[in-house]
């Protein structure tokens, strides 16, 4: 069973760090010491938050123990703390360790828990954040991530001076108070580093009658062609380094997460040249089987030997490629 759990837990690890989709954010945060959990299961109250889209701000991590009497009476205080920095650029996530999701749910249900709450069922952000494990004997913790990605403790006993001493350090990308009522969801989830959908929004937005929504609608443009800036100069870094898989995927998630901003001219003829080459058709086939590997992993009814053979079968097939290091990571921790 031990095993099993210890697998699973380099597989996420890994399938956060190393999927393709967030290879272009991987540039931008700067060598972070835990990446949030990207899966939607993960999350309660929240859509999945990254590390990379927070940038500039500040993520206050709250880890408590459900079996915990203290801990239930603590919630008021713990959400007026969160209420109270509301239109500060921080945040404060509560992390449950060791449970389902099922278990983690009713859990907030009885609370009434209004903030985003993480399911760390096999306690990987725990041990990535340092704070022990949380039990009956370590009822809470807590610890920040900074505007850059670093983790540092924080005072799970005054969350609130934590939070405000993590504020006063962060800053927002965009002052949501140049932002019209009506175009605060959008500037939500710009601000929060989803740019997936918002191109043609904002598009429209630049098109409005009222000069409010325009100028506003304006200023989320020229962030967002800043962002598209920064990854053409990641990409072209890598190219210049000779890595051109590194290359291909800020070019590929440019290409997608940005539909609908203007790109450059070049990027759709970049990308099928890339595409072409040996090497990144390589790397490729052995990214969609590591998916296949996380995806049976994450169902929690696939075994350990199964695991194995099928990331045996990445390193056979496809050796040298990033897939294939990561599958090689997961069956060399088994075979400890």
């Amino acid at each position: 069973m031990n095993q099993s759990r210890n697998l699973f837990r380099s597989i996420l690890c890994l399938a956060v760090f190393f999927s393709i989709p967030d290879a272009g954010h991987a540039q931008i945060a700067t060598s972070p010491s835990l990446e949030l959990p990207q899966a939607g299961g993960a999350w309660i109250n929240s859509e999945p938050i990254s590390v990379a889209g927070m940038r500039g701000k500040s993520i206050v991590l709250y880890f408590f123990e459900e079996g915990c009497p203290r801990c239930r009476d603590k919630w008021p205080s713990v959400l007026a703390a969160s209420q109270q920095m509301q239109g500060k650029p921080v945040m404060l996530v509560a992390v449950n360790s060791g449970n389902p999701p099922a278990t983690v749910a009713r859990y907030v249900r009885e609370n009434n828990l209004t903030i985003p709450v993480i399911v760390d069922t096999t306690r990987t952000l725990e041990q990535a954040a340092s704070v022990g494990t949380i039990s009956l004997q370590n009822i809470y913790q807590a610890a920040t991530i900074g505007p850059q990605g670093t983790v540092r403790p924080a005072n799970a006993q005054d969350l609130l001076s934590s939070l405000q001493e993590a504020a006063l350090e962060s800053s927002w990308n965009v002052d949501p108070a140049s932002m019209p009522a009506a175009l605060m969801p959008l500037w939500k989830q710009i601000e929060f580093g989803n740019f997936t959908g918002t191109g043609k929004l904002v598009a429209r937005r630049l098109q409005d009658r009222k000069p409010e929504i325009k100028q506003a609608a304006e200023t989320l443009n020229a962030y967002a062609k800043q962002q598209i800036q920064d990854r053409v100069e990641q990409a072209s870094e890598a190219t210049a380094n000779d890595n051109r898989w590194l290359a291909y995927q800020i070019k590929q998630r440019l290409n997608t997460e940005f539909d609908g901003y203007e790109l450059p001219e070049t990027l759709a003829n970049e990308l099928a040249e890339l595409e072409k080459d040996e090497t990144i058709r390589n790397e490729i086939e052995a990214m969609k089987l590591w998916n296949l590997v996380v995806k049976a992993m994450s169902a929690g009814n696939t075994s350990t030997s199964r695991i194995n053979t099928m990331c045996n079968r990445i390193t056979a097939q496809y050796p040298g490629t990033q897939a294939a290091r990561q599958a090689m990571q997961v069956t060399n921790g088994t075979a400890q």
